[in-house]
């Protein structure tokens, strides 16, 4: 907190220097007061400690990211969500979410999104990507959510469901409607309705 509030110059290009020396809880820290000091020249290091092994830094980094980052880096975004670890997915959805929204990128972190979930192997990962397309709510990311629907693999199935339930119109009813009547598995059925 006293490192946000310092006010002498070159203050966050001292804090930069100091992150790889650091232990983990001082990165930690540091990612802090850097993104309270909207430090964005401090956005290519928050990516860089959202690969970090420990996940105080990774959390710290991925707040920074949500507040400091821009359009431009978009396509680096989609790229943490894609390589976050199981605890993480959430909340790296939440900050793709964010960015989105304060960017009014939300066209364009659907082409992204569309495009990393068909490389994607794991479906976990591809579940993960396709919910966080559900609430980009972009018309470009109908096609994908409704091949999605006929997965083989169950959790990307339901992503799917539920990227399409919580869409912020009325296009993909049909397509749920047809799972709740013809649907393979009987909880994505209920999450269809």
């Amino acid at each position: 907190r006293s490192l946000s509030g310092l006010h002498a110059q070159n203050v966050n290009e001292a804090l930069l220097a100091r992150v790889d020396a650091a232990d983990n809880p001082e990165k930690a820290e540091i990612a802090g007061a850097l993104t309270a000091r909207s430090a964005v020249e401090a956005v290519p290091t928050l990516f860089a400690l959202s690969r970090s092994d420990n996940r105080q830094v990774r959390s710290a980094a991925v707040e920074g990211l949500q507040e400091l980052a821009g359009p431009e880096h978009i396509p680096a975004l989609v790229e943490v969500l894609a390589a976050a670890n199981a605890t993480d997915r959430s909340r790296a959805g939440q900050m793709l979410v964010a960015v989105a929204r304060r960017c009014q990128a939300q066209k364009r972190i659907a082409q992204e999104l569309t495009a990393k979930q068909g490389a994607a192997g794991d479906p976990e990962v591809r579940s993960t990507l396709l919910l966080v397309l559900g609430e980009m709510g972009d018309a470009s990311g109908l096609p994908v959510l409704r091949q999605a629907l006929d997965d083989g693999q169950e959790s990307v199935r339901r992503a799917a469901i539920t990227a399409l339930s919580g869409w912020p119109n009325g296009a993909p009813l049909a397509d749920l409607q047809r799972v709740a009547k013809e649907g393979r598995d009987p909880t994505g059925k209920v999450l269809a309705l």
